[in-house]
């Protein structure tokens, strides 16, 4: 799992956790209402498909799973970037679309 994937988790448990402590006379389960949830999720994937093509939604959803791992060490990761930006030194940065990542 990524760390950073696993902190950010953390934080937003701690953070629920916080202010279901100080809110004194709430319940919890005024925190969870079906019809905020259904409008921020259902509106977020609606404005999502809205705006992207079929195969960009299908590529996204994809990579979903890489948010909690890290496929790729990251000295790779910055060899590829040291690649990349001689490409773009060297011939330009129009000649970065014609490379594979």
């Amino acid at each position: 799992m990524n760390i950073l994937s696993f902190l950010g988790l953390t934080i937003i448990a701690v953070a629920f956790s916080i202010a279901f402590i100080f809110a004194n006379g709430v319940a919890a389960s005024d925190y969870f209402q079906g019809s905020g949830m259904a409008i921020v999720g259902l509106g977020s994937l609606g404005a999502t498909l809205l705006k992207s093509s079929a195969g960009d939604f299908r590529a996204g959803m994809s990579l979903l799973p890489r948010i909690f791992m890290n496929p790729m060490p990251p000295v790779k990761i910055i060899d590829q970037l040291v690649e990349l930006a001689d490409v773009a030194r060297k011939d330009g940065l129009i000649a970065l679309e014609s490379q594979e990542v």
